[in-house]
């Protein structure tokens, strides 16, 4: 009797242990089957910033682009909020199938230093798919300030510390760590004065209620150009092709000085790689389109178009790049 039952146990453990290798296979064989089918059903692309703007003009000449691509709807959602933070954690926490993608750019590189209670971590928890494009920041003064040229600016901070004020975008940001670092390379104290967005700080500046700001060349070049703004220098290391009249930074004196911004794609960390590789593809010939490069130079941005590891090692380098900004600078947010 004894020895039916062992024999009894030892076969419904066999037929368990068949049953498990079987729906291993099983499982397996259908994540191969998706991956190969990928996509079945539309694919979302969230933003952290407000309709109208460069993020979000991107994304739906992107998702346009893609969908005609893959077959599939492309649905832009914008969950506008903490600096792009509240889109980077809901994409974080979505399934890892390849249907819910993260636009964003450089504040993602930034925002591992700068904040200090991140709802997500931007290398465990996400994974760069591919970049879109790159632009260059300005200087900009308002019109009637006696601020000429950078060396007005370093004059004048010089001769009477804390005077000087520059707008921002907002704490944490590009164009403030642009100003942050040309004040740390100078010597300069200069005072931040944070702004909800761009359209208020330029605004400011342009009712001369304060001095300066960085800014971003796309949104800025319309005020230089009609007048109500002065450009000083571009913070990329040569001029810009789309504002060839205005010096680098580099160019006046500031060699080391390479602030661009710059636009890319995240997928929640575990989608397979081949369902990357295919995002990837779809976005870079995107990018080669010559309608989309007409877009893009509207906005005073350059097509920058990867593979899954020039992305990859473009984002090391850049997090490490900010990382180090802002140990150096020292100032943190919540």
């Amino acid at each position: 009797m004894e020895q039916g039952s062992d024999m009894t146990v030892s076969r419904m453990k066999r037929r368990g242990l068949m049953g498990l290798t079987a729906g291993l296979a099983t499982a397996l064989a259908a994540g191969g089957v998706r991956a190969a089918d990928f996509p079945d059903k539309p694919i979302k692309l969230v933003l952290g910033f407000a309709p109208g703007g460069p993020t979000d003009i991107l994304s739906r000449l992107l998702g346009d682009k893609i969908s005609r691509s893959l077959g599939t709807p492309v649905v832009v959602e914008n969950k506008v909020g903490a600096g792009g933070n509240i889109a980077a954690a809901i994409v974080a926490k979505a399934p890892a199938d390849g249907y819910t993608l993260l636009v964003g750019g450089t504040n993602y590189a930034i925002g591992g230093a700068w904040y200090k209670n991140l709802q997500f971590d931007i290398v465990k928890d996400l994974q760069i798919v591919a970049t879109i494009s790159q632009n260059a920041n300005v200087l900009v003064v308002n019109p009637a300030s006696n601020l000429k040229s950078v060396a007005d600016v370093v004059r004048e901070a010089k001769a009477d510390p804390g005077k000087l004020t520059f707008a921002s975008s907002g704490a944490g940001t590009v164009v403030h760590l642009a100003g942050e670092i040309f004040k740390s390379q100078q010597g300069l104290d200069i005072t931040h004065v944070p702004y909800s967005g761009a359209p208020p700080a330029e605004l400011e500046v342009m009712n001369g209620r304060v001095d300066m700001m960085f800014d971003s060349l796309a949104t800025a070049l319309p005020f230089i150009k009609s007048g109500k703004m002065r450009a000083l220098a571009v913070t990329s290391r040569e001029r810009s092709t789309y504002a060839p009249d205005i010096p680098s930074l580099a160019q006046e004196g500031m060699k080391d000085f390479d602030v661009t911004s710059w636009y890319a794609v995240w997928a929640p960390a575990g989608v397979p790689r081949d369902i990357v590789e295919r995002l990837n593809k779809a976005i870079t010939e995107a990018l080669s389109l010559p309608d989309v490069r007409e877009r893009l130079a509207a906005l005073q941005a350059e097509a920058f178009a990867t593979t899954v590891a020039q992305a990859q090692a473009f984002e090391r380098e850049e997090i490490a790049k900010w990382t180090a900004a802002v140990k150096k600078l020292g100032p943190r947010s919540e």
